[in-house]
């Protein structure tokens, strides 16, 4: 799943738990889907920072022998 499918479904939660009348129960039950999608959106963006921090150190590298 992508990240703006991720944030669009936590933002659906929200809007639901604000707007209807739910139980205790059902509450928790979107919470606890959302923490989940939220943990989810986390790693994602921690594996895309880790494949920029690669592509700015190749691009660094390129640089500093352009100049050499």
């Amino acid at each position: 799943m992508s990240l703006e499918n991720d944030i669009f479904k936590i933002e659906s939660i929200t809007q639901k738990i604000e707007s209807e009348n739910l139980s205790v129960d059902e509450i928790l039950n979107l919470y606890e889907e959302a923490i989940l999608i939220s943990k989810q959106c986390l790693t994602n963006l921690s594996s895309h920072k880790g494949r920029l921090t690669e592509l700015n150190s190749s691009l660094e590298k390129i640089i500093i022998e352009d100049y050499e």
